[in-house]
């Protein structure tokens, strides 16, 4: 670590308000309010290493954590029900929609958003059987038939990293 780092002055910073936040009543630190701070915190860190590194470092799982603390904030809330299967979906849609923001930042990187919509797609089901928006029966039908999609999203973005690849070799 840098001697002029600003790291030990930030953290001090950040620890003062959450105990000042925990002295007047505005902040309770439990296990899930650190869990949340900690993920927004490691998110924001990793986001802003990632603006300044040329190849966007950080910018991957920072938007991951920052997205699964506002998850864990909205389920706090009680906008999401705090539930295994809700839980393990919004975590995949966190996880697609981190690598989707990752491909916006770096376009090149096409392998990004094809996972993106991979991890996406396998977390919906999971979020529209907990809603009961779609039936188990329907939902089922729909994965046996078109499962395949995901096979074919995986090959075009194997197939467009390799194009850009040989574009790039080539100029």
């Amino acid at each position: 670590m840098k001697k002029d780092s600003p790291f030990t002055a930030w953290a001090l910073i950040v620890l003062g308000v959450l105990l000042l936040l925990n002295q007047i009543g505005l902040f309770e630190p439990s296990r899930p309010n650190i869990i949340m701070l900690g993920s927004l915190f490691l998110g924001l860190i990793l986001l802003n290493k990632g603006r300044h590194h040329p190849q966007r470092h950080g910018i991957l799982g920072g938007s991951f954590f920052v997205l699964f603390a506002l998850t864990l904030f909205l389920m706090k809330r009680g906008l999401f029900a705090v539930d295994d299967t809700l839980g393990s979906g919004l975590l995949l849609i966190d996880l697609g929609l981190a690598n989707i923001i990752y491909f916006i930042s770096k376009p090149e990187k096409l392998s990004n958003l094809t996972w993106g919509l991979i991890f996406a797609a396998a977390g919906t089901p999971f979020v529209l059987i907990y809603m009961k928006l779609v039936p188990l029966w329907l939902l089922e039908d729909i994965i046996v038939t078109y499962w395949p999609v995901l096979l074919i999203l995986f090959g075009l973005g194997l197939l467009g990293e390799s194009l850009r690849r040989r574009r790039v070799q080539g100029a």
